[in-house]
């Protein structure tokens, strides 16, 4: 319980410590992180969230993160693909679950991050202003994060770096 609370206080004092002529966003993402704080006390720190991934050239994919009190148990991900002899239809071309005891073993899929650490590299990385870059960030799930990076304006395809999140629920 004190290493909860100790994190607690640290990651709020970073997060008033940061200087906004580095940060964009500063003031929304203060406000979600606040949401976030509401949303994992009343879920004990019990949740699920999805990431998806896409590229211009018709693959996309979901990895479904689970974390139980603050730690990550499981991580499923599936790979999809255009089948253009099908009219475009999108079809499974990898499937898998991976839970306590094998996490990280598959290469693909999001990274291994609780939504702590998600609000910690949006933070530290994701929304810090870089020039010829454009900066992005939303918070479509209830106030939580829902889109954060980044994307040189000079890259032509799959620029995006940061976390796309469809959907983040309690457990």
């Amino acid at each position: 319980m004190k290493t909860k609370i100790f994190f607690i206080a640290l990651l709020s004092a970073m997060c008033l410590s940061c200087d906004s002529d580095e940060m964009k966003y500063e003031s929304q993402f203060e406000k979600s992180f606040q949401e976030w704080q509401k949303f994992k006390t009343s879920a004990d720190n019990s949740y699920a969230y999805t990431v998806t991934q896409g590229s211009w050239v018709g693959i996309t994919s979901e990895t479904t993160l689970v974390i139980s009190g603050g730690k990550i148990v499981q991580r499923e991900f599936i790979l999809r693909q255009i089948n253009y002899d099908t009219n475009g239809a999108l079809e499974i071309i990898e499937e898998w679950t991976e839970d306590e005891a094998n996490l990280g073993s598959h290469k693909r899929g999001a990274d291994l991050l609780t939504l702590d650490e998600v609000y910690h590299k949006a933070q530290t990385d994701w929304l810090l202003k870089r020039e010829g870059a454009d900066t992005y960030f939303q918070t479509k799930n209830n106030g939580l994060i829902s889109s954060c990076g980044y994307s040189y304006q000079k890259c032509a395809d799959d620029c995006f770096v940061g976390i796309n999140i469809t959907n983040i629920t309690s457990l």
